[in-house]
């Protein structure tokens, strides 16, 4: 990561070139075949390496000549771009500081990371292939690490079971997974209603799901929010980087059919997708302990060092409050 200093006049320098240069053509045009393009530099990579530049805004930016990363940082009139390509202010701004996070290298906070107490219970499932069947719940809670594992299919009922007994005993804790999609949750839910067990324990409890929460509050340097890829960023150590959940389902399939022992590390792998959900907590917490005061317009800093960017971009302007585009060392 760049340190604040560097990383904000570099952007600030991106920023001054205007738009010649991401619109231009002729010899001086981006030509992304060219045999000298550089992908070791990051302004090179295609636009599609940005977080949300699917296929529908990759063909704009490309109609408009912005082929790159770099293109897509220079971008100094949002609202000239906006008619242009047809994609809202806000949106393309937020377009605009993920290419320049994906740059610089640099973590940005772009509203408050509001998160519960310390009363929480963070959880991954492993499922069969289908996401249907579940056969290993991971859990950790106040420091404690436990797992609630299925030998065989007939002992998935039993783990339910006793995952919802687990959960009578922490009433008032929040449970935190990541996924975006709320699966685990989801998943158990629909496994414990198939076996005809009663899932009013786990819907009474309240649910973070961190990769929601996350995509909210901070743009990072990556094509995606994967768990792997933040973790790995924000130096959580995997001890199976092999493994991922496909690749452990089928391990699990194996083990069923051929009744040889389950493959090795595939109880550390979910072990390491339950902690490294805690451990991102943290860091989010230690890149900013902050409280937002939108009344007065600015951010207090309790705790950390950090550089703020005080010029304010208006597309990230919420109708009932400011989110204020910060970089946090």
């Amino acid at each position: 990561m760049l340190p604040v200093e560097d990383a904000t006049l570099h952007s600030e320098n991106i920023m001054r070139e205007g738009v010649a240069d991401a619109t231009s053509t002729g010899e001086n045009s981006h030509n992304i075949y060219e045999a000298d393009f550089d992908l070791r530099d990051p302004r090179n990579h295609p636009v599609e390496n940005i977080y949300g530049v699917g296929q529908r805004y990759s063909e704009r930016l490309r109609d408009a000549g912005i082929y790159t990363i770099g293109d897509v940082a220079k971008i100094r009139d949002i609202e000239e771009f906006e008619e242009l390509l047809g994609i809202p202010g806000k949106t393309l701004s937020k377009i605009r500081l993920r290419a320049m996070s994906y740059i610089n290298d640099e973590v940005i906070q772009t509203s408050a990371f509001e998160f519960p107490g310390d009363r929480l219970i963070y959880m991954d499932i492993e499922t069969d292939d289908r996401c249907r069947r579940v056969w290993l719940i991971g859990l950790l809670v106040d420091g404690r690490f436990t797992q609630f594992y299925a030998d065989s299919w007939d002992g998935e009922k039993d783990i339910l079971e006793r995952f919802l007994d687990f959960l009578d005993n922490y009433r008032g804790y929040t449970l935190v997974t990541y996924s975006g999609t709320g699966f685990d949750t989801r998943v158990t839910l629909g496994a414990a209603k198939r076996l005809g067990l009663d899932p009013t324990t786990l819907l009474d409890y309240p649910h973070v799901d961190l990769c929601s929460l996350l995509r909210r509050c901070f743009i990072f340097p990556h094509s995606s929010y994967a768990l792997k890829e933040l973790g790995s960023h924000l130096e959580y150590g995997f001890r199976q980087t092999e493994l991922d959940g496909l690749r452990v389902a089928q391990a699990y399939q194996r083990h069923v059919e051929s009744g040889l022992p389950l493959q090795d590390g595939v109880l550390e792998y979910n072990e390491d997708d339950v902690r490294v959900v805690h451990h991102l907590v943290n860091r989010c917490f230690q890149l900013g302990k902050h409280k937002w005061d939108r009344h007065l317009g600015h951010l207090h800093i309790e705790s950390g060092q950090a550089m703020i960017r005080t010029r304010l971009d208006p597309w990230l302007l919420d109708t009932n409050a400011s989110e204020f585009r910060v970089t946090i060392v």
